[in-house]
């Protein structure tokens, strides 16, 4: 289930009420790329259990905001692929009030890795919860149906590891993240992925 308030990321501003369901739009599924030559070679099982492994191993959100206004996109991954997201974005101080928003949900391909620190994940499916466009009065605020902010245009995505060493990351990775400048660290020191097609970043957190 995706958190409204996110106490990790202080610096975002979630504005309440922002919430939609139902079914409607999709992406054809993506087809597999074959394995890069610096992936080791394994069975077909050993990769399966590293796979499930890795999705295990990830936190209950991850969180794509630019730490300004009030808008952000919150990513929730399962141990088989499969992911729910929601995007919102509010503009409060019109006459009535505009809430922009996103349901949506999804399926990942098995990681493959690429080194000791970055996972290769392809996006197989994407499907929003009602159409781009649609809009319905709720009370008294407008909403409006966007798009999944974050996931739209993307095919590789990237996991990376805690402690994966920040200057070998992306710079846009990076700095979607907090990571430039004088909040640079050494090292990675949450969960990211990375759209590599759209070079937007996320970070991960355990939710409370």
């Amino acid at each position: 289930m995706i958190k409204r308030i996110w106490p990790a990321l202080p610096a975002l501003i979630l504005l309440a009420g922002c919430a939609g369901a139902g079914s409607g739009l999709s992406t054809s599924p993506s087809p597999e790329p074959a394995p890069s030559a610096a992936v080791p070679s394994s069975s077909p099982v050993q990769e399966t259990e590293a796979a499930e492994d890795v999705f295990a191993q990830l936190p209950e959100e991850f969180i794509f905001a630019s730490g300004a206004g009030g808008w952000c996109t919150v990513l929730s991954i399962e141990s088989d692929g499969s992911f729910t997201g929601e995007y919102h974005d509010s503009e409060m101080g019109g006459t009535p009030p505009v809430c922009y928003l996103c349901t949506f949900s999804g399926t990942l391909s098995q990681p493959e890795p690429v080194n000791e620190y970055t996972y290769s994940v392809q996006l197989l499916s994407l499907e929003q919860d009602e159409p781009e466009g649609k809009e319905y009065m709720e009370d008294g605020i407008r909403y409006i149906i966007s798009t999944p902010y974050g996931m739209e245009g993307a095919e590789e995505l990237l996991l990376y590891r805690p402690g994966a060493p920040a200057p070998e990351l992306p710079e846009e990775f990076r700095g979607w993240v907090g990571m430039l400048g004088a909040a640079q660290s050494e090292t990675l020191p949450f969960w990211g992925l990375y759209n590599v097609n759209t070079q937007q970043g996320w970070a991960g957190y355990e939710g409370d």
